[in-house]
């Protein structure tokens, strides 16, 4: 009898040495440089396609993550972000949309929550019960020291080619929007009188002619 030799190893966990960069060797070299600590940037994006190794990166990286996809609920969270957002920025900034507008808006919306295939019990029925769920959520996040990092970053990218007081009106809008809860539990100073006196001329120039505020808090 001849016994075969098999060559069968475990596993090997991902890593940076074992990635094959391919035509990504400038984005592998700049995060490794960045994980280093050699970089000035205080955040980075990893984006691909199905396969191109992103996933593989950010595993080899560390640093712990959820994939909302495995979570229905955290997935609907994320697109309700999103949702809330465009909402609130016209509220606030541009006056476009009336109720039954943001009312349409919302239902259209259900439609990506479909395409993403997230359940119904996820997902609130209509705006008014999507109004007591982003209250509701808001309410139960308690941001750790990471999530406040982020944030920062956020609000300061500190991106090298583009100089910070670049950023200032756009740091001092998203400040505004974040509600006032949240926003201290970040650890995100609130604006002064000269820094609100700005954004609310920001909100006044943004206005359509003839368009009339409304509001449905």
């Amino acid at each position: 009898m001849r016994q075969l030799i098999l060559d069968l190893l475990p596993e090997t966990p991902p890593t940076l040495d074992n990635f094959v960069a391919g035509g990504n060797v400038e984005a592998v070299a700049a995060f490794t440089g960045w994980l280093a600590g050699t970089r000035a940037e205080t955040s980075f994006c990893l984006w691909g396609d199905a396969g191109s190794g992103s996933s593989h990166l950010l595993l080899a990286s560390g640093f712990a993550y959820t994939d909302a996809a495995l979570d229905p609920a955290l997935m609907f969270w994320v697109l309700a972000t999103l949702t809330d957002t465009v909402i609130e920025v016209d509220r606030r900034y541009l006056g476009t949309m009336r109720q039954r507008d943001r009312e349409q808006f919302y239902d259209e919306s259900l439609m990506l929550a479909e395409a993403f295939g997230i359940p119904e019990k996820f997902v609130p029925g209509d705006l008014a019960e999507f109004r007591v769920y982003m209250a509701d959520t808001v309410r139960t996040l308690r941001p750790d020291d990471d999530s406040r990092e982020i944030a920062r970053s956020l609000l300061q990218p500190g991106l090298r080619w583009v100089p910070d007081l670049a950023f200032v009106p756009l740091e001092w809008i998203t400040t505004e929007l974040l509600p006032t809860p949240l926003r201290r539990r970040l650890w995100i100073d609130d604006l002064n009188s000269a820094q609100l006196a700005a954004v609310r001329s920001a909100r006044a120039m943004s206005r359509w002619p003839g368009s009339e505020r409304r509001s449905y808090s």
